[in-house]
C-alpha cells in the first residue's frame, strides 16, 4: 500500500488510535464496531486518510485559526486565546464518517434507493398504481444526507461531532 498515516502530517491519528476508539464507543454488536472490524489495516488507512482529507482540504471553517501557517494540518489551532489540539471527537467524527461512507457503499436494503431519492430532491416518485411521497424535512432526517457544499461529510456527523468546533451552520 501506498498510503502511510504520519499523525500531524496528513492525519489525525493511526490505525492504532482508531481500534481504540471504536473500542471505546461502541458495543460489539453495533454496525460501526462490526464494520470497522471487518476492514483489512489497509482499508481502515484509507478511511482515516481519506477523511483526514475531507475535512483538511474542503470547505470545513474551524473556529480559531492554525498556530503555524507552515503546519500542513488544520490544528493544533488558536480558540479564544489558547491553543487547542484537535478535540477527540472530532477525530472520531471523522473516522465515523469513514465507515457510515463504508455502511452506505455496502447497503443492499431497498431503503439505499429511497435514501438516493431524498439525497437527489425527488419529492414524489410513482410507478404504475403504487408511488411514495417524502416530507419537505426528508433530506433533513435521512440517514445518508449530506452537508451541503460538503458533500463528502454526512450531516448528522458534521452537528455531533464537528459543529461545536466549526463556524458553519
Amino acid at each position: 500500500m501506498s498510503i502511510v498515516l504520519v499523525v500531524g502530517e496528513n492525519c489525525y491519528f493511526d490505525v492504532a488510535e482508531a481500534n481504540q476508539m471504536i473500542e471505546d464507543n461502541f458495543l460489539s454488536t453495533e454496525v460501526e464496531y462490526t464494520t470497522w472490524n471487518s476492514l483489512s489495516d489497509d482499508e481502515k488507512t484509507i478511511i482515516i486518510y481519506r477523511n483526514t482529507q475531507f475535512i483538511e482540504n474542503y470547505t470545513m471553517l474551524w473556529k480559531g485559526c492554525k498556530i503555524y501557517n507552515s503546519n500542513p494540518m488544520q490544528w493544533p489551532r488558536n480558540v479564544d486565546s489558547q491553543t487547542m489540539q484537535i478535540p477527540q471527537i472530532v477525530k472520531l467524527g471523522i473516522l465515523l464518517n469513514g465507515i457510515k461512507q463504508k455502511i452506505e457503499s455496502t447497503d443492499t436494503s431497498n431503503l439505499k434507493e429511497y435514501n438516493e431519492m431524498i439525497n437527489n430532491g425527488i419529492k414524489e416518485y410513482k410507478i404504475k398504481d403504487a408511488s411514495v411521497t417524502f416530507k419537505d424535512d426528508a433530506v433533513a432526517n435521512n440517514q445518508y444526507s449530506k452537508m451541503p457544499g460538503l458533500d463528502k461529510i454526512y450531516r448528522d456527523i458534521f452537528d455531533n461531532y464537528f459543529a461545536r468546533y466549526s463556524l458553519l451552520v
